[in-house]
């Protein structure tokens, strides 16, 4: 049996007409947002965020994310039994669950609304899977939605003697809704940084070109004008040589070619950038020369340069 919310949601702001038990666990809400408040990247809130749920008054806590209509777990978390979360965790990555009318979840992306599964026996759009393995008799949920669209769930339950409840059901959105706003900032974070990478290299790059210019010796002879982009369609000038135009770029180079320089255009090491595409450096450092020689690039950061001049261009 799930029980959908049918009151207004908890406020910080309400901690004065609580009960103490229930304003303590509002407060240990705050506290373990501010703990959370300090991590720099979304992958470090998602690892550290099912441990703050659980000092918030939970045995077991569960965080997933929503990928259009799948529906995938990152952790499930317990203080009291952390080998038995590893394997749970284990055997819901092992197969990702699909967010059909079969699964109780979708209540939550439909409605943007936390629950409470009071039954978890007489609830069939339970995940059979996580039923299973978790031995769970009820459980809360939340959304995860930073701008509107779920991206995730907490879920959380005890395995104590005392069931969940309306109020852990709130408290639970509570904290999810908190969530969202520090993984937007931590995203607009790591959104500004790609960009200031991208920016130094393209700085880099025109401090090349302008040298490039301005070098060489001095004679009696007129410098010859570079042909303009319009006058030679596919060609772009660029360090003092005709180069291939932004248009040829994804004609020239391979499906992982391109791959690689968009990361580069992240400011990705080789090391990462292999780290990411599961290759080797060496085959990285083979697809970068590759990509300088087809785009007769000078340096990464020439090649980056071009990338971003292609319409429409995204990194």
């Amino acid at each position: 049996m799930t029980a959908l919310p049918d009151t207004a949601p908890i406020l910080f702001s309400d901690a004065d007409r609580l009960d103490l038990a229930q304003a303590t666990m509002l407060r240990r809400v705050g506290r373990a947002l501010e703990d959370l408040r300090a991590l720099p990247t979304v992958e470090l809130l998602v690892d550290r965020a099912p441990a703050a749920l659980c000092q918030v008054g939970f045995d077991r806590t569960m965080i997933s994310r929503v990928v259009e209509s799948d529906w995938m777990v990152e952790r499930f978390h317990s203080a009291v039994d952390p080998v038995g979360a590893a394997e749970i965790t284990a055997i819901a990555r092992s197969e990702n669950q699909r967010l059909g009318p079969n699964v109780i979840e979708l209540e939550m992306v439909r409605r943007r609304v936390p629950l409470l599964v009071t039954d978890v026996s007489r609830e069939p759009r339970v995940d059979p899977r996580l039923a299973a393995a978790t031995g769970s008799r009820s459980y809360v949920a939340a959304p995860i939605a930073p701008e509107g669209d779920v991206v995730g769930f907490f879920h959380a339950d005890r395995i104590s003697s005392i069931p969940v409840t309306a109020f852990d059901r709130e408290i639970v959105a509570l904290f999810a809704q908190e969530f969202g706003t520090l993984v937007a900032a931590a995203s607009l974070r790591e959104r500004f940084e790609q960009l200031r990478t991208t920016v130094d290299n393209l700085r880099s790059s025109l401090g090349g070109m302008i040298t490039g210019c301005l070098d060489g010796p001095i004679g009696l002879v007129s410098e010859k004008p570079l042909a303009r982009t319009d006058a030679m369609p596919g060609l772009a000038p660029m360090s003092g040589q005709l180069l291939i135009g932004a248009p040829e770029i994804d004609r020239l180079l391979s499906e992982r070619e391109r791959e690689v320089l968009r990361l580069m255009a992240l400011g990705e090491t080789n090391g990462r950038i292999a780290s990411r595409l599961v290759i080797t450096e060496g085959t990285v450092k083979s697809h970068v020369r590759h990509i300088l020689r087809k785009l007769n690039a000078a340096n990464r950061a020439e090649a980056v340069c071009r990338w971003l001049q292609r319409p429409g261009a995204s990194v």
